[in-house]
């Protein structure tokens, strides 16, 4: 496995997010791991990872934590 960048650490939202993109070379997926704050947000670096590599299935386990 190794790690990429979708556009979400230049995304001016998400840039500021502890967001990991791990690609999976055997099984072609794509893993999204770390903490956004929105729904919204989750669903966006879901977007730029799935437009980045349209080939592989996206996996986003990020976790939303609201801040405090």
């Amino acid at each position: 496995a190794k790690e990429y960048s979708t556009g979400t650490n230049t995304d001016p939202v998400l840039g500021s997010r502890p967001i990991q993109v791990v690609i999976d070379d055997v099984t072609n997926a794509v893993t999204l791991t770390g903490t956004v704050t929105t729904l919204e947000e989750k669903e966006r670096a879901g977007i730029l990872a799935a437009e980045a590599f349209p080939a592989g299935q996206v996996r986003n386990q990020l976790e939303v934590r609201q801040r405090l």
